[in-house]
């Protein structure tokens, strides 16, 4: 199966003032053909089809920096990932 990891842009400055409806969520992989989330080993991953790509996403955090904080923790089983606004 073809995997795809898509890197999209986004701002990595820190958030100015606060927003309590604005949420992160870090991108794991994004797929041309849907997996089940169970076969990742994953717990509490989710999955959404945007623009033909299953893109896998995990965590929910209410500021960048609690998700960099995360991220930070599994930056090196997952290389490619990267913080999104949450969906």
């Amino acid at each position: 199966k073809y995997l795809k990891t898509i890197k999209e842009n986004f701002d990595l400055k820190s958030e100015s003032g606060s927003n309590s409806s604005k949420t992160y969520c870090i991108q794991l992989y994004a797929l041309r053909n849907a997996k089940p989330v169970e076969s990742f080993g994953v717990e509490n991953l989710r999955v959404k089809e945007v623009d033909g790509y299953f893109k896998y996403y995990v965590g929910e955090f209410s500021s960048r920096r609690e998700a960099k904080k995360y991220y930070e923790t599994i930056k090196d089983k997952y290389p490619d990932a990267f913080i999104v606004k949450s969906f």
